[in-house]
């Protein structure tokens, strides 16, 4: 990317991967630039995007370094890394500890087990856009748990869409198929007024102040 830049944010894009194919080792040399302070205050996260926000990526500077001719050289480039972190649950909340899953990114698959909170991490390409999870069958199971995986899709948490996928990922499902605007409206206050009342709030389907910061909790994110 030659030059000072301002790029639009499609979905899936985020900071890291942005900062990366500039060719920067670090993503906040992004992130931090000071024309991006006003897109750092609205999104928090700069892993966590919404699709027509701004960045700003600044011209990537060059250096240069002496050394003797008819010599090899060897330079390094220090790389930040992007990790993917995923909980596993059941249907209680209740973590799925010490359990065997294979992770597919590209084509290389990994093999990991789930920490005691269900929590399983892996580094990944900065240009990985999607993976797949498989929980193979265990004794209390009859089939694969199978999770296709969007990576750096998920919205930030003040926009509708990232909070239905979040009440979504765990387990309040709105509906997909629900187009129609007075459906979709109803099913997104379902969900709302189910996780409010599993979670010690009013249940009364509003998305305030206090729902919001429980979700956020209770997603990670």
């Amino acid at each position: 990317m030659a030059g000072d830049s301002e790029k639009t944010i499609k979905q899936g894009e985020h900071v890291a991967r942005i900062a990366d194919e500039a060719g920067f080792a670090h993503y906040s040399r992004v992130w931090d630039d000071p024309r991006n302070s006003e897109l750092k205050g609205l999104r928090e996260n700069p892993n966590v995007l919404f699709p027509r926000d701004r960045l700003f990526v600044p011209d990537f500077e060059t250096r240069d370094e002496s050394g003797a001719t008819e010599q090899r050289h060897r330079f390094r480039r220090h790389r930040s890394l992007l990790r993917l972190r995923l909980v596993l649950r059941d249907v209680n909340e209740e973590p799925i500890a010490s359990t065997a899953c294979e992770l597919t990114v590209g084509t290389k698959t990994h093999e990991l087990t789930t920490d005691a909170q269900g929590l399983i991490e892996q580094q990944i390409p900065f240009d990985a856009t999607v993976a797949r999870l498989v929980v193979p069958n265990q004794e209390d199971r009859d089939l694969d748990l199978v999770y296709d995986l969007q990576i750096g899709h998920l919205d930030p948490l003040d926009t509708t869409s990232g909070r239905l996928a979040r009440l979504d990922n765990l387990g309040y499902f709105m509906g997909h198929f629900a187009d129609y605007e007075q459906i979709k409206e109803q099913r997104q206050r379902w969900a709302l007024e189910e996780f409010q009342c599993e979670h010690g709030l009013p249940d009364n389907g509003v998305y305030d102040t206090a729902t919001k910061k429980r979700l956020e909790d209770v997603y990670g994110c």
